[in-house]
């Protein structure tokens, strides 16, 4: 209802869509899907790694790279006037990648929400902070493997949505037609695969790897052990 299917894409395209924390890996296929369904314009944050995003982009279509090191407020501000360049007063759905307090994500987020707006989040955040009338929902891998509740294909954990647990449909039912579907996207080169860079010495990299994320180093990618680079003792 919300969001159309990447082989079904909308014909209307003054839809725009939030991708906050949009150069790692879950926000850059999410900014892929968008522009196979047709989403615009899709107002992707990002930080150290905002040249990638660029490349995902089309910015033709009204699509922006918004630097959150700007601060708050310098943020928000371009969100409002990417809004405005066309035609929309606010967004009705967002997707937060990030969902950090600490980040501000989804309160810069909700600064340019609808008041009925959908935010997804893929982490836990405090919902006292949430605008009453805003619907959040958590997403999280185990959904996939799980009859949980589904509401206009999209799956969900809001209380006002039956249950489908019972049913033989559900979130198991969407991640298996997603899962094909990005593999054969993969494979005709309709969408790309995040940036990736092999930790040198296998197993005895991982320290490194770790040092390299834990000091904000590696954005735009992701690291890869390969086990059998491991130095033999």
């Amino acid at each position: 209802k919300y969001t159309p299917i990447s082989w079904k894409p909308l014909h209307d395209t003054k839809r725009p869509l939030i991708v906050y924390g949009a150069s790692g890996a879950v926000g850059s296929f999410a900014v892929q899907v968008a522009r196979l369904s047709n989403i615009h314009p899709i107002i992707a944050v990002a930080g150290n790694a905002k040249e990638y995003v660029e490349k995902l982009i089309d910015r033709s279509k009204g699509n922006v790279v918004c630097d959150y090191r700007n601060g708050d407020e310098a943020l928000v501000r371009e969100m409002q006037e990417v809004l405005k360049a066309t035609g929309n007063k606010m967004v009705d759905v967002a997707l937060d990648c990030m969902s950090e307090k600490s980040q501000g994500s989804y309160q810069n987020i909700f600064r340019v929400l609808s008041p009925r707006g959908h935010i997804c989040l893929i982490q836990n955040y405090d919902p006292q902070e949430s605008p009453q009338q805003v619907i959040p929902t958590r997403a999280t891998v185990r959904r996939v493997h799980q009859n949980i509740n589904t509401y206009a294909g999209v799956c969900t954990g809001t209380a006002d949505v039956p249950s489908l647990a019972d049913s033989e449909t559900g979130c198991r039912e969407f991640g298996y037609i997603m899962f094909r579907f990005f593999s054969r996207a993969l494979e005709k080169g309709l969408l790309k695969g995040h940036p990736y860079k092999v930790a040198v010495g296998g197993l005895g990299g991982v320290q490194t790897t770790l040092d390299e994320l834990k000091a904000g180093r590696a954005s735009g990618f992701k690291y890869v052990v390969q086990i059998a680079d491991t130095p033999r003792s």
